[in-house]
């Protein structure tokens, strides 16, 4: 379901999969990594500047980088953020990293 629906971005997809899929044992985890290479195999051409849920890529993306990328081929999108000047670094951290720091910062 969450795969084929076109209408939802790739951080979208992502931000549903642990609804769908928790992992909460060994063969979910290894099912979660799975539909997410897959929802990254499927999204290629996705912008970090584009999607919705900028957290839950980062998230599924440093959390099975491995098996994700292992080609590196999602570097040059991350690598963009080094390519904003000033300016547009602070404005981008401020309205769109800031809920995932929020979101990884312990209580």
């Amino acid at each position: 379901m969450i795969l084929v629906e076109d209408k939802l971005d790739i951080s979208q997809k992502l931000n549903n999969l642990p609804k769908f899929l928790p992992a909460r044992s060994e063969q979910q985890t290894k099912e979660q990594k799975a539909m997410a290479k897959e929802v990254f195999y499927r999204h290629k051409d996705f912008s970090l500047f584009d999607i919705l849920h900028l957290g839950m890529v980062l998230y599924f993306y440093t959390h099975y980088k491995k098996d994700v990328d292992p080609y590196n081929e999602f570097e040059e999108k991350f690598d963009s953020l080094f390519l904003l000047n000033d300016e547009e670094l602070y404005s981008f951290i401020t309205e769109r990293l800031v809920d995932v720091i929020h979101m990884s910062t312990p209580v």
